[in-house]
């Protein structure tokens, strides 16, 4: 849909202006080599190559890597593959055990290796996880109702976990980058990451957010900035930027994110990993920093971020807590049966960038996946208003609630 008049020399002058300090900025940044370019460690070991699930699952077996050939061939296959390229990972699959202990420490090394690159975690809490993890290992080993009741009663034992630092984490920083609150720790968990804890996942600390969680990057005077776990130039998104920053980089497997305009995923995209923004208020929303105002709620809502796919579902379950029942979590469904819409673009505005090309083609390839697969007819649709989501949301952000309150920071999550 063209646009009009007025819109269009909004949009050649947001461009101009834009331009002009882009060129600024390259103008005084410093000129580095291509060959200069840091790139982080490469993985060394196969346990940050699995999943949550995964891992939960070997740890209440104490399982020994040779044991996977009968249960879980694929991921054998991957790990001889894994450990045939790097031979200098030190590990070998006739002794390999999956402890807790073991796991946490691989998490804990992997940070330390590229935290310095990504600066993604801002305060660990190393040493109290790693005796979270023995007290685990020794519960498994004097456990006597089974895996099942394991499973059943702490779906995540034993398990790794990073927390956004604008989320309540007893004893860790709570500051969202505001030099003003530094020394502020949280007393309490925010309920997610209670529930998570509950579940028997372990934290490791917090990470990174842009300054009072509000912009699409990750970087305030507090903790300075976070970069791309996929290219070190490159902004990793925000405000749960640190989130995605160190799961894209290995350094945890599961995490926590909290979304009002894209800080979930946004990250996400950017740092190839997958996150959910849940329905706001299912995942309760309560000791974070800043508190919303105004109709906020309306926006704000809590999820799950994790390195691989089979990961959201459970633990949404779990950071659902008692609202899962307004989700069908475990409702099976027929894909061939659901309506699909592809919406390409948002039509042209003055505020955004037309998509890439790349992206385009991308898209239309998922389309062209999914009728070859399901059967599918995918509809294309365009929706006329969406050239204007932004001004729609940011005025929202600023509405008062029903008893005409307003929130002190304008668009803060």
């Amino acid at each position: 849909m063209a646009l009009n008049r007025l819109e269009k020399a909004q949009t050649w002058l947001f461009r101009a202006v834009t331009a002009f300090f882009f060129m600024i900025f390259q103008f005084f940044s410093p000129r580095r080599p291509a060959d200069s370019v840091k790139k982080l460690p490469p993985v060394t070991n196969p346990l940050l190559l699995q999943s949550a699930t995964q891992l939960a699952k070997k740890i209440r077996r104490k399982e020994v890597c040779t044991q996977l050939s009968q249960a879980d061939p694929d991921a054998t296959l991957c790990l001889q593959l894994f450990l045939q390229q790097c031979p200098k990972a030190g590990f070998n699959l006739d002794s390999l055990i999956v402890s807790s202990v073991e796991v946490v420490q691989a998490y804990i090394d992997r940070i330390q290796d590229v935290n310095p690159f990504v600066n993604a975690v801002v305060k660990d809490r190393f040493a109290a996880a790693l005796q979270e993890a023995a007290l685990v290992d020794k519960l498994i080993e004097e456990e006597t109702g089974g895996e099942e009741v394991l499973e059943d009663r702490l779906p995540l034992l034993g398990v790794p976990l990073s927390v956004k630092e604008s989320y309540s984490l007893q004893g860790m920083p709570l500051t969202t980058g505001l030099m003003s609150r530094r020394g502020v720790v949280a007393s309490v968990d925010a309920p997610p990451v209670a529930l998570l804890k509950r579940s028997g996942a372990i934290p490791l600390g917090v990470t990174n957010t842009s300054e009072l969680c509000m912009w699409l990057e990750s970087h305030n005077h507090l903790y300075g900035i976070t970069c791309n776990a996929y290219d070190l130039e490159r902004i990793p998104g925000g405000s749960s930027g640190g989130e995605g920053s160190i799961l894209g980089a290995a350094g945890a497997v599961i995490g926590v994110g909290s979304d009002i305009g894209g800080s979930i995923r946004m990250p996400c995209f950017f740092n190839g990993i997958f996150g959910h923004k849940t329905t706001p208020g299912v995942v309760s929303s309560e000791n974070q920093y800043p508190p919303t105002s105004g109709r906020q709620d309306e926006y704000l809502s809590c999820g799950p971020m994790c390195r691989y796919a089979e990961d959201l579902l459970p633990m949404l379950k779990i950071m659902a807590g008692p609202n899962a029942h307004m989700l069908s979590l475990n409702t099976d469904v027929n894909l061939k049966k659901l309506r699909f819409f592809s919406i390409p673009h948002d039509g042209g505005s003055a505020y955004t960038y037309p998509v890439s090309k790349e992206l385009l083609d991308i898209q239309k390839k998922v389309v062209e996946r999914l009728e070859a697969d399901l059967g599918v007819k995918v509809q294309q649709v365009c929706l006329r208003e969406l050239r204007y989501s932004f001004q729609i949301w940011d005025t929202y952000m600023g509405l008062p609630d029903h008893e005409g309150k307003v929130c002190p920071f304008d668009g803060a999550e």
